[in-house]
């Protein structure tokens, strides 16, 4: 028998038809959860829905396109971690379950240094380019290409959107290159996560590390971001914009998957 939290953890992990272990039960148990109403089945180890039993085979074949999806998403994160003013390139999204279908692109979010949020977008979305493996918008094959979709200033981490989606978003966030300790001061800096899932971020990260001020914006930064909004401005759709944090993701689950979840928890 689950407790409603572990419930609800399996009722958010099917919408991605993701059936989980009994130790990733524990691990993404969701608070304030109400009691269960299905049927729970147990299949080789994993826990899913009754009638959901053909998910326990798809995690296994994504578990496979995912490991080949890595090896490409490892090289290209040492690439981005060449570049002096980013401070972090962490996997995102399905990726970061290993939970890709073999035709899905890679998500990444790149923390940047303090103030230098624009120009690391810059370099990174060339640097992509040059590697040939950037997502450009309207691509029809997106096949292992990379979606720069989040990008963080350092000096400001917080993610201001909070609900039971992004907190899966940020606790989901595999890091694959960090200096400064960019990384945990993430995690430090959303510990609103434990509202929503109250076992983390992990015990591991559990410290603080100051990044200092926000190194003073310059003028070319200034002009790099005036120049990449006039660009973006003809097909901003649901992208969010401020002046530390971008996030791209013209096709977001977010309100499907919260509705869903809404009679759970």
């Amino acid at each position: 028998m689950l407790s409603s939290s572990q419930y609800a953890a399996l009722i958010y992990a099917d919408i991605f038809n993701y059936p989980l272990t009994e130790e990733e039960l524990d691990r993404w148990l969701i608070a304030k959860s109400k009691q269960q109403q299905k049927k729970i089945i147990k299949k080789n180890g994993y826990y899913c829905l009754e009638g959901r039993e053909e998910i326990v085979g798809w995690r296994k074949k994504r578990e496979k396109y995912s490991d080949e999806k890595m090896i490409i998403t490892e090289r290209v994160s040492q690439w981005l971690g060449k570049i002096p003013t980013v401070w972090a390139v962490c996997v995102t999204g399905s990726l970061a379950m290993k939970n890709c279908d073999e035709n899905d692109d890679i998500d990444l979010m790149i923390i940047t240094e303090p103030g230098r949020l624009w120009t690391t977008r810059l370099l990174c979305i060339l640097l992509t380019e040059i590697l040939g493996v950037r997502r450009r918008k309207g691509d029809k094959e997106v096949k292992n290409k990379i979606c720069l979709n989040i990008f963080l200033d350092g000096g400001d981490l917080l993610i201001k959107n909070q609900n039971l989606f992004t907190a899966h978003e940020v606790c989901q966030a595999k890091c694959l290159y960090e200096k400064n300790g960019a990384y945990e001061s993430f995690f430090e800096e959303n510990r609103w996560v434990r509202d929503f899932l109250p076992k983390f971020p992990p015990s591991s990260l559990d410290f603080t590390r100051d990044y200092g001020e926000a190194s003073k914006i310059q003028i070319i930064e200034k002009l790099l971001k005036h120049i990449q909004l006039y660009f973006m401005k003809s097909h901003v759709t649901t992208e969010k914009i401020t002046e530390t944090q971008l996030f791209f993701h013209p096709e977001s689950i977010e309100k499907e998957v919260l509705d869903r979840m809404q009679f759970i928890i």
